[in-house]
């Protein structure tokens, strides 16, 4: 009788950690989700350069300048 206790009480405690573990992924997931969707790029610029290689060939590079990581 005092086994199968144990065995219910580790598997109640097991059981609250994984949820507790899970709840704190899920939670960090939706706030990375959140704040990736809520970047608006209102600060940002895109910076064209073209520059002519060696054969003449025509290069052009975008460069996305933001002056906010995140933007909330």
């Amino acid at each position: 009788m005092l086994q199968s206790l144990t065995h219910i009480n580790t598997t109640i405690y097991m059981n609250k950690r994984t949820l507790f573990l899970a709840a704190i992924v899920f939670t960090a997931c939706v706030a990375l989700y959140f704040i990736y969707n809520s970047n608006d790029h209102i600060e940002c610029e895109i910076k064209t350069e073209v520059t002519y290689g060696s054969k003449g060939e025509k290069i052009i590079t975008d460069t996305h300048i933001c002056k906010e990581k995140f933007n909330l």
